[in-house]
């Protein structure tokens, strides 16, 4: 499923720094494109301060032996999705070629 209907995708890792007046500033580094399989869940459409937020969810379905952590981004579609979950599943062993990691994530709002 992920060779035939995957979509284009960039694993971003995060690098803190410390800015002049001692704050934590956070760069975000994007690999090289890869395929998963793109599921985009219900979003919300809220208001805040007067100022509208459209959030959405996502599942990313890799395949196995891919390393993605917690609070790790996926770029896809011109949206950037913070990992909120990473599952592999137990059924099959990660050198089967049918076996998969399961990421869930939220779109970040700017």
């Amino acid at each position: 499923m992920i060779d035939k209907y995957g979509q284009s995708v960039s694993h971003g890792t995060v690098s803190n720094s410390t800015d002049a007046v001692g704050g934590t500033v956070e760069s975000w580094t994007y690999a090289t494109a890869e395929t998963a399989l793109v599921q985009i869940e219900g979003g919300t459409d809220s208001v805040v301060g007067g100022s509208e937020a459209r959030g959405r969810t996502a599942v990313f379905f890799f395949p196995s032996g891919k390393s993605i952590s917690y609070n790790d981004r996926i770029r896809y579609a011109g949206a950037d999705f913070e990992v909120r979950s990473v599952k592999i599943p137990h059924e099959r062993p990660t050198t089967d070629r049918l076996s998969y990691v399961i990421v869930r994530a939220e779109q970040v709002l700017t």
